[in-house]
């Protein structure tokens, strides 16, 4: 026989086994103890925090013969035939899928009848938010003039998409996201009802993974059980998809060190779940944060951030939650890490070590960008266009001069052609960047058309250009010089900024 579903087989039943929210809780049954019952009631809070089990719990109470304290008493025909689901006068309705002016309709025509089997009959509608607005206008046509008899219960994760007009006509209560404390309890107890081997450090992952979440928890418990129940830690951790403290710290230590070509590649091999070590990491930098300013102990000693302010951390945390924004919308997910790591890198002025410092760029090239008349008299090279190596060495002397003239186009391009390098042969302009993601904006059709203008203008030769990747490229700008154009500051650069600017389709 096959094992029951942990989060139904442990579904609360009673206003006793419901944890966490003790102040829904105390409000629930004194109005059950008093008699009074509103007509509408609003549970908002995340998922998997108990809104539908507390609704099903308090119908239950407010139809029950025989209560106990304002708790229901499991014995009566009432509560038996709720707990079986059989009681016909508890309707639950799915607003995703039955949201329209027919199906409020069709509750409405319904509440002009009398309970069959309770005092109340009940109706609790989940996901409210996804109720059309013709719907909801029905809907606030019942809660303005709604029989004495029917009481509605509606469970939402939006309340902001739900119309205030709803809203004040109805109890709201808010749920807590449960605590790691409260979770772990809940954890702790299964396991030893179900007689589970499933070590501490497990549990732990298990409670960070849920996201304060009691469901997600005991899905995630289920997951582990079903292969088994003392598997090590490693196998938790790929069984669950996400990655060890250990793994992150390691990553982001290398990333300090400047590192990033390796730890990309690595990420890319990888089966890592993008969003979960995100999450982490923020996690991680948030503890950070914290004994940055107050210096008390989190647990960081893993992590080599002696070298950055908390203004630094700060940053980290911004980028990684732009990031983490950005893969609600992005179609490729490893793309929005590797930018924010390319980001933390320019923001934490950190020099990749694969690189080698560049000879200092000549003082000239500061220089603001000339008209395009005095340009072309300056820069006419007539006398060294057949010449490569001249040419080359005219280019990088106005390299600043180019990187200022993408900006006017997109300054996520000027970013790229600041770490990367060039060769000329004939007429092919070739741009070596370090990163594959580098050479796919760069290779997109605008992007080309625009450096072809850019190099007509300045030196007067039509060149093709054409993009290759090299790790190990040595940029033509130095670090030093990178970050002094024009004193101007790093851009966050977002996949949604890239695929607009570079017109990429999803």
């Amino acid at each position: 026989m096959g094992r029951e579903i942990l989060y139904q087989k442990y579904r609360p039943r009673k206003f006793k086994d419901i944890i966490g929210q003790d102040h829904i809780v105390k409000v629930l049954q004194n109005e059950v103890l008093k008699n009074n019952i509103a007509n509408g009631y609003l549970f908002f809070g995340p998922r998997g925090l108990g809104k539908t089990s507390i609704a099903r719990i308090f119908a239950n109470a407010i139809n029950c013969s025989n209560p106990q304290n304002g708790e229901i008493c499991g014995e009566c025909s009432e509560c038996m035939a709720i707990q079986e689901g059989s009681f016909i006068d508890l309707i639950e309705i799915d607003a995703a899928s039955n949201r329209g002016i027919d199906d409020i309709r069709d509750i409405r025509n319904r509440t002009y009848f009398t309970p069959v089997m309770g005092r109340f009959k009940v109706y609790i509608i989940d996901e409210v938010h996804m109720l059309t607005p013709e719907a909801f206008n029905g809907l606030l046509k019942i809660l303005e003039e709604p029989p004495s008899s029917v009481v509605f219960i509606l469970a939402t994760t939006e309340v902001h998409k739900v119309p205030k007009t709803i809203v004040s006509r109805c109890q709201r209560f808010d749920f807590n996201p449960a605590s790691r404390e409260d979770i772990l309890k809940q954890l702790n107890y299964i396991i030893k009802e179900e007689n589970l081997r499933i070590k501490d450090e497990i549990r732990d992952l298990i409670v960070a993974k849920s996201e304060g979440s009691f469901r997600d928890s005991l899905t995630n418990m289920q997951k582990i059980i079903n292969v088994r129940d003392d598997m090590p830690y490693e196998e938790a951790l790929s069984i669950l998809g996400v990655s060890g403290e250990r793994e992150i710290l390691d990553l982001w230590n290398n990333i300090f060190e400047g590192n990033i070509d390796s730890e990309i590649e690595r990420i890319e091999k990888s089966s890592i779940n993008i969003a979960t070590f995100i999450k982490d990491s923020l996690d991680i930098f948030r503890k950070v944060l914290i004994y940055k300013v107050t210096k008390e102990d989190n647990d960081i000693s893993g992590l080599n951030v002696s070298n950055y302010s908390a203004g630094d951390i700060v940053n980290i945390i911004n980028i990684l939650i732009k990031a983490l924004d950005n893969l609600r919308i992005s179609s490729l997910p490893i793309l929005s890490l590797e930018i924010a790591l390319v980001e933390v890198i320019n923001a934490l002025k950190i020099n990749n070590s694969t690189r080698v410092q560049s000879k200092p760029i000549d003082e000239s090239v500061d220089k603001p960008l000339m008209s395009k008349q005095d340009r072309r008299k300056k820069n006419h090279i007539d006398d060294v266009e057949g010449q490569d190596e001249n040419l080359e060495e005219v280019i990088k002397s106005r390299w600043i001069d180019i990187i200022e003239g993408t900006k006017s186009f997109n300054h996520h391009m000027s970013g790229f052609l600041s770490r990367s390098s060039f060769e000329i042969n004939k007429n092919n302009f070739t741009i070596i960047v370090p990163f594959q993601f580098y050479k796919d904006m760069l290779m997109v059709e605008k992007s080309r058309e625009h450096m072809v203008n850019i190099l007509k203008n300045m030196f007067n030769i039509n060149f093709k250009i054409n993009v290759k990747v090299q790790k190990d490229v040595t940029p033509i700008l130095s670090p030093l010089n990178d970050s002094s154009l024009n004193g101007t500051e790093e851009t966050v650069i977002s996949e949604s900024d890239l695929k607009d600017v570079f017109d990429i389709e999803d």
